[in-house]
């Protein structure tokens, strides 16, 4: 006996003294005593609870849930309901630090512990309560899970127990993620700090901070995020726990990755491994390689980022959110029709099968630019919807592996889709403020790429300028920060700023056309596609029928889906875009790449669709038919032409010229041509 107790004072003291390891050799020889002096399992239970609370510390995770797994195999025996509880509570909480989703372990025997306890308000029952709101996590529904903690908190404050409520708010921060609710969840953790600086509790403060620095992102409040970081990493230095140290390297490889320094936030990554590694953290597992996509992302390296990701995704089976920035990843590594697939799927029910916690927001800015890079205009009608009350947060990714910074810039780039002129400048001017504010010159340099883009597309009057403008300092700070590769795709966009204003103009003039756009003019070689669009432009919004464009029943060509000459400038096309996708390839360009699979998948369909066996051409029937695949050939051939020799008027026609059996130019916002 006296063996047992010097032992368990031993353990206790070295606890104390955050001699994690020390103190669980101490409690393993005090069993080794019970079990050779065939001591009652009462004692067993109490030594046990205390061999987890020590393992755990130390970053033997699976240990000591076996520690805690025994004891309450001797709890439940005995009938000991408080003992049962703290031996859940230990098995499922992992010191607040981690969520072990998908474990049913933990979740039936929370419950069963719960079940034990006698009814009414107790320190215990609160503690159950908030935990289970915490495991249920992607198994109960939300609601439920806010349910519990709720109750939890109340019952605490009745019992005026500051630990148990101190765990209450804890189960509250995670049972609300998502935009809505970061002031309460800041609040919350606020809370949890007061309660730690009462009790002189280091674990409890270091948790509260986290929640900290997550809700401080979320509201694009980095400074005050760093401060919280830095204060954080104070107290890990003190307490020495493998499950909370690996998120400071975590925490400042995100804001190295934010100023531009990879070299720095890579090494920083890797130790962030290494500790969750040796911590058995499972959140850890699944942020380490998160950030190294968005490191990977920055580099250019679009198939190491896709590597990347689909190990993210391996971790969330059923997670639909991780399959948004899958979807991303798919396409600028050029798997383009994969990407649109995971796009139309996930938008087909208005996103209803993202679930709206701490990855919605990064779920919802990644299929934003797949939509914005396709284009795509009816996911970027439902995209908008659903992210413009969130314009003013911070996309995070998890626990703080990164962030993509303020959603206005994803808002810019969907307006520019839809081209919403006056929304996009608002929206990019409001991100570019954001993205200062925080600090963040990589971010910044993004914002004006990203807004340069949008107003070529949306071929703005002195858009061009604006854009060339834009482009150049985004540049500018990309060399400064060594990305090449980025400087030079920002280079690149420059060489389609426009000379200058002026009304838009389609003339014949002989056997050519001129068209002048946003100050600039090209010359066009007279062809049958380009009348077609010359029609639609001079009758905005008028639906023509496409045997009205091909010249009636007399002029509807032969039988054949695409005539001989159409079928070899297909072909020739075809063939321009497999160099321009290898080029794009090449310099590292995944914006390029994945406009030139696109048509160049577009293309195929086309020539598919032409062309049977042998090599034979198809053939219709049906007149109305061949004029809309004649019609539609035409135009889009003119349109390829246009867009090569003036990308920004390429774009603009691309988003406005609607083909079908009807065909029709209708911009938003309304454009007057002068055609003659």
């Amino acid at each position: 006996e006296r063996a047992v107790r010097y032992a368990l004072l031993a353990g206790r003291s070295a606890l104390a003294l955050l001699a994690y390891e020390e103190a669980a050799a101490q409690f393993e020889q005090a069993l080794a005593v019970l079990a050779r002096s065939g001591h009652d399992d009462g004692r067993r239970v109490e030594v046990l609870l205390a061999l987890g609370d020590a393992r755990l510390r130390a970053g033997a995770v699976a240990a000591a849930r076996d520690a805690y797994e025994q004891a309450a195999t001797l709890a439940r025996r005995r009938g000991r309901p408080q003992e049962l509880a703290r031996a859940a509570l230990g098995f499922a909480a992992g010191l607040g630090f981690e969520v072990r989703l998908y474990d049913r372990r933990q979740v039936e025997l929370l419950e069963e512990a719960l079940a034990a306890l006698p009814p009414g308000d107790s320190s215990p029952r609160a503690w159950m309560l908030a935990r289970l709101s915490v495991a249920q996590s992607y198994v109960a529904p939300p609601p439920r899970r806010r349910e519990l903690a709720a109750e939890a908190v109340a019952m605490a404050r009745r019992l005026g127990d500051r630990a148990a409520l101190a765990s209450a708010l804890s189960g509250t921060c995670d049972a609300i993620p998502g935009p809505e609710h970061a002031e309460q969840r800041l609040a919350a953790a606020e809370e949890m700090l007061t309660l730690a600086e009462t009790d002189e509790d280091l674990e409890l403060e270091l948790l509260g901070r986290r929640f900290r620095v997550v809700a401080l992102l979320e509201r694009g409040d980095l400074v005050a995020a760093e401060r919280e970081v830095a204060a954080y990493a104070r107290g890990t230095g003190r307490l020495r726990q493998p499950v909370s140290a690996w998120y400071v390297p975590l925490w400042r490889g995100m804001f190295a990755l934010l100023r531009g320094r990879l070299a720095e936030a890579e090494r920083l990554a890797t130790e962030a491994e290494t500790i969750g590694t040796r911590a058995a953290s499972a959140n850890a597992a699944m942020l380490c390689p998160l950030q190294r996509w968005l490191l990977h992302r920055e580099r250019g390296e679009a198939d190491a980022a896709l590597a990347a990701m689909e190990r993210v995704v391996e971790l969330a089976p059923v997670s639909a959110n991780a399959r948004t920035e899958l979807a991303w990843s798919l396409l600028e590594a050029g798997r383009v029709a994969e990407a649109r697939a995971q796009l139309e799927q996930l938008v087909a029910d208005g996103c209803a099968a993202l679930e709206r916690d701490s990855e919605w927001l990064p779920a919802m800015m990644a299929l934003a630019h797949v939509a914005a890079a396709l284009p795509h205009r009816d996911a970027a009608e439902t995209l908008y919807r659903l992210l413009e009350p969130h314009a003013e947060r911070f996309a995070v990714e998890g626990i703080g592996a990164g962030t993509h910074g303020s959603l206005a810039r994803q808002l810019g780039l969907l307006a520019g889709v839809l081209g919403r002129r006056q929304e996009a400048k608002a929206h990019f001017e409001a991100a570019l403020a954001a993205n200062t504010a925080a600090g963040s010159p990589l971010l910044v340099a993004h914002t004006r790429r990203d807004y340069a883009t949008a107003l070529l597309a949306l071929a703005a009057p002195a858009g061009d300028r604006k854009a060339a403008a834009l482009l150049a300092e985004a540049a500018a700070v990309y060399r400064e920060l060594g990305l090449t590769w980025q400087a030079e795709r920002a280079a690149s966009l420059a060489g389609r700023r426009g000379e200058g204003d002026g009304a838009p103009r389609f003339r014949r003039e002989g056997d050519h056309w001129t068209v002048a756009w946003a100050g600039r003019s090209v010359h066009l070689r007279d062809a049958k596609g380009v009348g077609d669009l010359a029609s639609l432009l001079a009758a905005p919004g008028r639906p023509f029928h496409v045997l009205d464009l091909v010249g009636g029943p007399g002029d509807r060509g032969g039988d054949e889906v695409l005539d001989r000459p159409a079928r070899e400038a297909y072909r020739a096309r075809a063939e321009e875009l497999r160099e321009e996708l290898e080029q794009a390839q090449r310099d590292h360009d995944p914006e390029r790449a994945a406009l030139a699979r696109v048509e160049l998948e577009a293309v195929a369909d086309e020539l598919a669709a032409a062309v049977g066996l042998g090599g034979r051409a198809r053939r219709l029937g049906d007149p109305a038919e061949r004029a809309r695949k004649t019609v539609s050939w035409r135009l889009r051939a003119t349109l390829d032409r246009i867009e090569r020799t003036h990308p920004a008027l390429g774009q603009h026609l691309r988003r406005s010229v609607r083909m079908g059996t009807f065909c029709s130019y209708e911009p938003d916002p309304p454009v007057r041509w002068e055609v003659g």
